[in-house]
C-alpha cells in the first residue's frame, strides 16, 4: 500500500487529501464542510475508486502532486463519477 497527502484549501480550512494506493483499488479520504443548520465545520468522507480509468487520474494527481489531471479534478473523479 502507498499512502499520498494531496494539500488542499476546503472553504477556510488548510487540509488534504489522503490517498491509499492498494493496487487493485484506491481509498481516498476526502475533505468537505459539514453544514449544521448556519455552522459549517470540516469533516472527511472516504471513498473507494475501483474504476481503472479513475484510478489512473488519481495515480497521476500523486505522481504531480496536482488536485487534476487533463479536464478532471479530484473532486469530479471521486464524487461526479
Amino acid at each position: 500500500m502507498r499512502t499520498t497527502q494531496l494539500d488542499c484549501k476546503c472553504g477556510i480550512y488548510e487540509t488534504e487529501y489522503t490517498v491509499r494506493d492498494y493496487g487493485c483499488k484506491i481509498v481516498v479520504t476526502a475533505p468537505y464542510i459539514k453544514w449544521e443548520g448556519n455552522s459549517g465545520c470540516l469533516a472527511f468522507e472516504k471513498k473507494t475508486v475501483v474504476n481503472d480509468g479513475y484510478k489512473a487520474a488519481i495515480r497521476n494527481m500523486c505522481e504531480t502532486g496536482e488536485l487534476f489531471c487533463g479536464d478532471d479534478t479530484m473532486y469530479d473523479v471521486l464524487f461526479e463519477s
